[in-house]
C-alpha cells in the first residue's frame, strides 16, 4: 500500500519539532517506519537516530517495517523508554550503584516490599541500593536525575543524538516527557505521534496534558494530522468522531473512513445474564450458520468483574474464548482466595488453601511464622493454627484474628443456607475494608468478589439444595475445560487491554450509568474526558460490525440495581435525554 499524500507530506516533513496527532486506525506506525527509512535514505546516520516506543513488541514490528523499505539491517535505536534509560544507566549510573545493577520486575518490587514494609518507601530505596537494583520506575527517575544535574552527559548526548522520534506520545507519563525534552533541547530535532483521544492511562501516570507541553517548549513545532481511519467502516467512525467531539482537551481532527458502511446497533437488555446469552447465542449462531471464525469477535468491557456471565453463557454453549490480557474470572488472586476460606470449611486439612489465606487480609502471618506452625507437631497446620508455639506477639495477634474470622463463617457454614454464606463473605473477611483503597484496582478486585458472591446465590438458586462441596467442584471442573488450547478463540477484554487490537466484531457491553462511565469519573471532568476517550478506543477496534448494550438490572457491588444507559449513548447520539432519565 503506497502512502497518501497526507502521509507522505509527513514522512518528507523538514526537520525541527512536530507533533502528529495520529486518529485511531490512521497508519502512525507506517508513517513513524517511513519517516525513520526516509532519513536514513537522506544520507542521516543510524547512530543518531533515537526512536522510542511503549512496547518491544511495537519496537520489533517497527524495525522489521524499517528493513523491508531500506532492504538492509536496521542500526537505529529502537526500543522502550525503560530499556533505553537501562543502556543508558550501564554507561552513567554512579555510586552507590555500578554498571551491573540488577533490574526488579513489578514480582521483584512487590517482595521487596513485603520485606521492608509497604509503608516505609525509605527503607525500600535503601534496600535496593545495598542490593545494586533499580526497578522500573528508578530506570527513569536516574536517567532523569543524571541528564538533568550533569551537563557533560548532556553534550556527549547531544552530539550523538539528532534525531528523536517518539510513538504513542499520548502514554507518555512526565517523567518521560522531561527526558524527552532534555533530549531535544539542543537540536529540537523531535518528531512525536500519538492520538491525544487515545490517552487512556492516567491511572499509570500517563499524563494528557504533555500534548500542551510539547507545544509550549517547542513553540515552533509544525502539527500534523493523521485523520482517515483505514480500519473501521464509515458509520462506526463517524460515531466514534460523534463522541470524542464532546472533549475539550484535544486538537481539532476529524477521523473519516472511505471504507463501505458496516453495522452499528444498540440493544438492551433486561440483565446482565440476558445481555451474555443473548451475545453468545448470536456468536454461535454466527459461527454454524455464516462459518465465521471465532476470532472474530470480541467482547469488551469497562470492569473485568462483568467477564463472569460471558465466560458462564460460552462454556454453556461450547465457544472457545479468552480473558485477553489478564485471568479467567476464576482464576484471579481475590476470587482464588475467596474461594480458599470455602474449601477450608469443606477440607481443613486442605493445606495450600489454608497458607493462602492466614495472611489474606493482612495479618502480620509471614512465611517463617507459618514455617513454625508446620513444624509444631500438633496435627494438621491448621490444629497449629489453633493452637500454636511460642511466637512473636504480631504474630499471634493474627493467628487469633484469623481464627476469629474462620470461626464465624465456620458457624455461618453450618447454620445457616449456601446463599446466606455467600452473602457474608465479604464483610466476614473484611474484603470491604481491605479493598476500601479508593483505587481502580482495589475497586474492580472488590466487585470481583461481589461477582462471586453472586455466582453463589446464583447456583444455589438455580440448584435448590446443593451443597457447597458440589459448587466448588462445578468451579475446578469450569476451569479444567478451560484449559484446552485452541487458536480460534472469542476474546474478552477490557477496553484498556483491548487496545492496538481490532476485529471484524465487537461487542461493547455494559454500557451504564456508574459502569461505563464509573461513577466515581462523574465528579471529575478530567475523569469523564478520559472514560469517553476509552468508549472511543472501544468502538474504534471494529471493523465491520459494531454491537453496543446495556442492561436495565445489574448485580453491582453486592446489590441488584435499576441501571441507567450511560449518558454516552447521548453523546454518540443513539438515545435522546428522556432514556437518560
Amino acid at each position: 500500500m503506497e502512502l497518501t499524500a497526507v502521509q507522505r507530506s509527513i514522512v518528507e516533513a523538514p526537520l525541527g519539532a512536530a507533533i502528529v496527532t495520529a486518529g485511531a486506525g490512521s497508519g502512525k506506525t507506517r508513517v513513524l517506519t517511513h519517516r525513520i527509512a526516509w532519513l536514513l535514505q537522506n544520507g542521516i546516520s543510524d547512530t543518531s537516530i533515537l526512536a522510542l516506543t511503549f512496547t518491544n513488541k511495537a519496537a520489533d514490528e517497527m524495525k522489521r517495517r524499517i528493513e523491508a523499505i531500506i532492504g538492509n539491517q536496521c542500526n537505529v535505536y529502537l526500543g522502550t523508554f525503560h530499556a533505553w534509560c537501562a543502556r543508558f544507566l550501564r554507561v552513567n549510573i554512579g555510586k552507590p550503584f555500578d554498571s551491573n545493577f540488577t533490574i526488579y520486575d513489578a514480582k521483584d518490587s512487590a517482595k521487596v516490599r513485603k520485606i521492608v514494609g509497604e509503608d516505609n518507601v525509605g527503607d525500600y530505596k535503601a534496600y535496593l541500593e545495598a542490593s545494586n537494583a533499580l526497578d522500573f520506575d528508578d530506570l527513569l527517575e536516574k536517567t532523569h536525575e543524571i541528564l538533568a544535574s550533569r551537563r557533560d552527559v548532556r553534550e556527549k548526548l547531544h552530539t550523538a543524538l539528532r534525531y528523536i522520534l517518539v510513538d504513542e506520545f499520548q502514554d507518555t507519563n512526565k517523567i518521560q516527557y522531561e527526558i524527552i525534552k532534555i533530549l531535544a533541547g539542543q537540536h529540537k530535532n523531535v518528531m512525536v505521534v500519538g492520538d491525544e483521544d487515545q490517552c487512556i492511562y492516567s491511572w499509570r501516570g500517563a499524563n494528557a496534558e504533555n500534548l500542551n507541553a510539547f507545544l509550549r517548549d517547542f513553540p515552533n513545532a509544525s502539527i500534523y494530522k493523521l485523520e482517515e481511519n483505514f480500519r473501521s467502516s464509515k458509520n462506526i467512525v463517524a460515531l466514534a468522531n460523534q463522541l470524542v467531539s464532546n472533549n475539550t482537551a484535544r486538537l481539532d481532527k476529524v477521523l473519516f473512513s472511505n471504507l463501505p458502511e458496516g453495522n452499528v446497533q444498540l440493544n438492551q437488555y433486561f440483565d446482565e445474564r440476558h445481555e451474555a446469552r443473548t451475545v453468545a447465542m448470536q456468536i454461535a449462531s454466527e459461527h454454524h450458520n455464516k462459518g465465521k471464525a471465532y476470532s472474530d469477535f470480541a467482547i469488551l468491557m469497562r470492569l473485568n468483574a462483568t467477564s463472569r456471565n460471558f465466560e458462564e453463557q460460552f462454556n454453556a454453549f461450547g465457544i472457545p474464548h479468552i480473558i485477553w490480557g489478564g485471568y479467567k474470572f476464576y482464576e484471579r488472586a481475590e476470587v482464588k482466595s475467596t474461594i480458599n476460606y470455602l474449601r477450608i470449611l469443606i477440607n481443613p486439612r486442605d493445606e495450600t488453601a489454608l497458607v493462602d489465606i492466614l495472611n489474606y487480609p493482612k495479618r502480620g502471618i509471614g512465611d517463617g511464622t507459618i514455617q513454625k506452625l508446620r513444624e509444631h507437631g500438633v496435627g494438621t497446620l491448621l490444629d497449629a493454627v489453633y493452637n500454636p508455639p511460642k511466637l512473636p506477639a504480631k504474630a499471634t495477634a493474627g493467628l487469633k484474628e484469623f481464627v476469629s474470622t474462620f470461626e464465624n463463617l465456620k458457624h455461618i457454614y453450618e447454620s445457616f443456607s449456601l446463599h446466606d454464606l455467600a452473602a457474608s463473605l465479604i464483610p466476614t473477611i473484611g474484603l470491604d475494608r481491605m479493598f476500601a483503597t479508593g483505587k481502580e484496582e482495589d475497586t474492580a478486585r472488590l466487585e470481583n468478589v461481589y461477582q462471586l458472591e453472586q455466582a453463589i446465590k446464583e447456583y444455589s438458586k438455580e440448584h435448590p439444595g446443593v451443597t457447597l462441596t458440589q459448587f466448588l467442584q462445578t468451579v475446578s471442573l469450569v476451569q479444567d475445560a478451560d484449559g484446552e488450547a485452541q487458536n480460534d478463540k472469542v476474546v474478552i477484554s477490557t477496553v484498556h487491554s483491548a487496545k492496538g487490537l481490532e476485529f471484524e466484531n465487537v461487542f461493547v457491553i455494559g454500557l451504564e450509568d456508574g459502569i461505563f462511565p464509573l461513577r466515581r469519573a462523574k465528579q471529575s471532568a478530567s475523569e469523564i474526558e478520559e472514560e469517553r476517550r476509552l468508549l472511543y478506543v472501544a468502538i474504534t477496534r471494529a471493523r465491520k460490525n459494531l454491537y453496543l448494550s446495556y442492561c436495565t438490572s445489574r448485580f453491582y457491588q453486592g446489590s441488584r440495581l435499576y441501571m441507567r444507559p450511560s449518558a454516552f449513548l447521548m453523546d454518540c447520539g443513539l438515545l435522546d435525554e428522556d432514556a437518560h432519565i
